[in-house]
C-alpha cells in the first residue's frame, strides 16, 4: 500500500526521551487474567488534606450537630480542592494559564467547575484576586485567617425572639434581594448561623443524602466568604441584578456577572460558592465501547496506573494479551494511565516521546509492528506522543499510516483518500494555539467505516442506532471544542455488528460494567474526560 507520512511536525523546543519498550527486551512471565484496580471513594478524605479544626457548635440537636460536622468538613474539602486547582492553573506559563482557565467552559452549561464560567474570561489581575480569595477562605477553615482568624461558632438558629434569660439566634423572616428567608448568615464575624431553610433542605428526602450534604457544604462555603477582603475590597452579596435590590444569587445571576461584569464576579459570594461546589463534587466521566466477545478469555483493564505500573502490567500480560488502548490524564499532580488489554498474541512496543523522536521510532517500527493507539499530552511546554503497537499478524501486508496536526476537513479528506487501502483505526484531538487539531492512525486493510463529528448527544445516538447494524464502533472521543461546545467523534469499521456505548460513568461504574459484561462482551475502547485542568483528589 501507499506509505502515509506525517502531515505536520509540531515544533518541540526540548527533547525529552521518556521510554521505549519493545517485547524483545523483556521476558514476560505467565499470568492469570488481569483484574481491575479500584478508585478510592469519597468516604475517606485524601491523607494530605489538612485537619479541620472544629468550631463550637451551639443551639443544635445531637443529630443536627452530627450533620453540621460532616457538612463543615466537606465544605473545607471543597475549598481545599478548589485552592489546589487554582494554584495548578496559575503555576503554568502565561499562555497555558489562559488555556486552562478556559478549558472546561461550555457555553450555556452552568454545572461545570470552570474558572471561565464563574469569573469571566482570563485576566491575569483578576486571576490573582480569585486565587487570593479562595486561599483566604481555605485558611479560614484551618483557623489561619487574617481579618477573621477562623469560624469560632456554628449555630442552629430559630426564627423566634430570644427570651430575656437565654441566648437564641434570630433568623430573619426575609432576605432583602433574595427569595424568602436566608438559609444562613455570617454575623457577627466568626459566627455562622444556619436557619430553618438550611435544615429543610438538609432533611429533604427527595434528594439523596450525598447531594443534600454537598448543597449544605456549598451554603457554608458561601458564608465563609463574608468578611473576606481581596485587595482591600470585601467579597459580599452584590446587589444590582434584575432589580436594584436584587442580590446576585444563583446560577443565572452569577453567570451574568461573570460574562458581563467579571470585575464584579470576583467580589460576589455566590460566584465563589458555585465554583467551589462544582470543583468539589466533580468526577471525571468515563466511557466504554463494547464489541462482540473475542474467543480465548477476557482481557485486562486497569485505571489510575503510574507509568511504572503500566510497564509492569505490560510485561506480565505480554505472553497472552496485547495492550490495545491507553488513556492518560493528570491526577493529584501526577500523570496517570488507564489501560486496556485484549486477548491475543502480538504485544508490541510502547513509546512515549516528543514528536521528532516519536516519528523516527514509528518509521523504524512500522515494518514489523502496527501503531494501534496514540495519545497526545503536554509535559511542561513539550507535546508528548504515547504510542501503543501490535506485532504484525500472519498474512498482514502493508504499512500503517500516521498523520498529525490535521484540521477536521483535512482528516476527512485523508479518510476518503486512503479508504481503498487502509481503514482509520484511531483518532485523537487536542487544542493547540486556539485551534482544534486531529491525529489519525490508519491500519492496512479493508473495512474503512464511517467517520462522524456529532455536535450533540442525540445525533450521536441516532448514528449509533443506524450504523450499529452493519458497522462496529472502534473509537469514541468526547471533547469540548475551542468554541466551547461539546463534540462527540466516532470512528467505525465495516464487517461486524456494533456493540454498546456507555457514556458518562464514574470510574467505579465503568469497572463494575466491565465486570458484568466481560463474560459475553469485549471492551474495545475506553475514554476518560475530565473538565478540570488537572484531576485532583
Amino acid at each position: 500500500m501507499e506509505r502515509i507520512i506525517s502531515l505536520n511536525s509540531i515544533a518541540v523546543t526540548a527533547v525529552f526521551l521518556w521510554l521505549l519498550i519493545n517485547p524483545a527486551l523483556f521476558s514476560a512471565s505467565p499470568t492469570a487474567e488481569a483484574s481491575s484496580s479500584t478508585f478510592g471513594g469519597q468516604e475517606q478524605f485524601p491523607p494530605d488534606m489538612p485537619d479541620t479544626p472544629w468550631p463550637d457548635i451551639k443551639g443544635c440537636s445531637p443529630s443536627q450537630e452530627t450533620y453540621m460536622r460532616k457538612a463543615w468538613r466537606l465544605a473545607h474539602y471543597f475549598t481545599w480542592r478548589a485552592d489546589k486547582l487554582v494554584d495548578h492553573v496559575l503555576s503554568q506559563d502565561a499562555a497555558r494559564r489562559a488555556e486552562l482557565w478556559n478549558r472546561d467552559y461550555v457555553d450555556g452549561d452552568n454545572s461545570v467547575p470552570s474558572l471561565r464560567t464563574w469569573f469571566g474570561s482570563y485576566n491575569s489581575e483578576r486571576a490573582q484576586r480569585v486565587r487570593e480569595a479562595i486561599d483566604k477562605a481555605r485558611k479560614r477553615f484551618e483557623n489561619k485567617g487574617e481579618v477573621v482568624k477562623g469560624i469560632r461558632t456554628l449555630r442552629c438558629g430559630q426564627p423566634i425572639l430570644p427570651k430575656a434569660d437565654e441566648h437564641t439566634d434570630v433568623c430573619p423572616g426575609s432576605n432583602i434581594g433574595g427569595n424568602g428567608s436566608p438559609s444562613a448568615y455570617h454575623a457577627p464575624t466568626g459566627v455562622i448561623v444556619t436557619c430553618p431553610s438550611f435544615w429543610d433542605s438538609a432533611n429533604d428526602k427527595s434528594k439523596d443524602f450525598d447531594k443534600r450534604l454537598a448543597l449544605s457544604a456549598r451554603t457554608l462555603v458561601h458564608e465563609i466568604f463574608h468578611w473576606l477582603s481581596v485587595d482591600g475590597k470585601y467579597v459580599t452579596d452584590l446587589h444590582g441584578g434584575l432589580l436594584p435590590k436584587d442580590k446576585y444569587y444563583g446560577h443565572d445571576k452569577s453567570r451574568h456577572l461573570a460574562e458581563h461584569k467579571p470585575d464584579w464576579a470576583i467580589y460576589n459570594n455566590d460566584n465563589y460558592a458555585w465554583f467551589i461546589y462544582y470543583v468539589g463534587t466533580y468526577e471525571p466521566s468515563f466511557s466504554g465501547v463494547w464489541g462482540e466477545k473475542e474467543p480465548g478469555g477476557t482481557g485486562g483493564f486497569f485505571v489510575d496506573l503510574t507509568w511504572d505500573e503500566l510497564v509492569s502490567w505490560w510485561k506480565k500480560l505480554g505472553d497472552s494479551q496485547y495492550l490495545s488502548d491507553v488513556e492518560t490524564y493528570v491526577r493529584d499532580g501526577e500523570r496517570k494511565f488507564m489501560a486496556l488489554w485484549r486477548v491475543g498474541k502480538g504485544n508490541g512496543a510502547l513509546t512515549g516521546l516528543p514528536w521528532s523522536d516519536f516519528e523516527k521510532q514509528w518509521k523504524e517500527l512500522k515494518k514489523t509492528q502496527d501503531l494501534i493507539d496514540i495519545e497526545i499530552y503536554k509535559s511542561g511546554d513539550t507535546w508528548m506522543y504515547l504510542g501503543v503497537y501490535r506485532v504484525k499478524q500472519a498474512g498482514a501486508a502493508g504499512d500503517g499510516g500516521l498523520l498529525v496536526g490535521l484540521t477536521w476537513d483535512e482528516l476527512v479528506n485523508k479518510w476518503k483518500q486512503f479508504a481503498d487501502v487502509a481503514y482509520l483505526a484511531d483518532v485523537e484531538t487536542y487544542a493547540d494555539g486556539g485551534k482544534q487539531k486531529f491525529i489519525g492512525v490508519w491500519r492496512a486493510g479493508k473495512g474503512n467505516g464511517a467517520l462522524y463529528l456529532h455536535l450533540n448527544a442525540d445525533d450521536l445516538e441516532k448514528a449509533r442506532q443506524q450504523l450499529g447494524q452493519s458497522q462496529e464502533l472502534i473509537d469514541f472521543e468526547k471533547f469540548i471544542s475551542t468554541d466551547g461546545k461539546w463534540n462527540y467523534l466516532t470512528v467505525w469499521r465495516t464487517g461486524k455488528k456494533g456493540g454498546s456505548l456507555d457514556r458518562r460513568m464514574t470510574a467505579g461504574e465503568l469497572i463494575k460494567k466491565w465486570e458484568t459484561l466481560k463474560a459475553g462482551k469485549t471492551l474495545v475502547d475506553v475514554e476518560e474526560y475530565s473538565a478540570l485542568p488537572a484531576r485532583i483528589k
